[in-house]
This record gives structure tokens, C-alpha cells and sequence, in this order.
């Protein structure tokens, strides 16, 4: 039989960019930079996106090398990826919406 776990996050955002929210224990802010509107008082939404994406990458990885039975001492992941704003921001609607790769 399956285990199903459901995941909620709420969050709130107010006037500006900043976006807070408190998962378990833990507050976490989302916010943009200063150049964009923002108060930079935590990393952007793309940015936690990316950290996720390694996070499972590595979580993974662990729980396949502790299954095979192999000694992992520690793991470096880097996410990276590239979008254009122009098509982000609705600036230019013939520009793509979305990361054209994620390596």
C-alpha cells in the first residue's frame, strides 16, 4: 500500500516582494533584490527553487547510497539554469517563458 504525504506551505506576502512564511520550525523569507523592486531581505523565489532542486538531488543520493550500502561522506550540488527576464517580466511576448535548460 502506498504512503501519501501531503505538503502545505501558506505563506503571505504584503505591499512590497517580501513573502514570509514559517514551515515546521523554521521562518523563511522570499524576497527580490533592491534593483528589482524588492528589500533583498531573502533569497528570491528562483533561487529557493534551485536550492530545492539540489536539496532532493542530494537527499536522493544519500538514500541510494545508504540502500547500496555505500559510504557517503559528504556531497557538493550546484543548480543552475537559464531564463529570459525580458519573457519573465511579460516585457517582450516573444520571448520565452521558463528556463530554456537546468543543469
Amino acid at each position: 500500500m502506498a504512503t501519501v504525504k501531503h505538503v502545505r506551505v501558506d505563506a503571505h506576502m504584503g505591499e512590497r516582494f517580501r513573502i514570509e512564511s514559517t514551515i515546521g520550525n523554521h521562518p523563511l523569507i522570499v524576497d527580490q533584490p533592491k534593483t528589482a523592486g524588492g528589500d533583498d531581505a531573502g533569497p528570491t523565489p528562483l533561487e529557493y527553487f534551485f536550492l530545492s532542486l539540489a536539496g532532493c538531488i542530494a537527499t536522493i543520493a544519500r538514500i541510494a547510497a545508504k540502500q547500496k550500502r555505500i559510504a557517503l561522506r559528504s556531497m557538493d550540488v550546484t543548480v543552475e539554469g537559464d531564463l529570459d527576464v525580458e519573457g519573465l517580466l511579460g516585457r517582450n511576448p516573444q520571448a520565452p517563458v521558463g528556463f530554456s535548460g537546468i543543469t
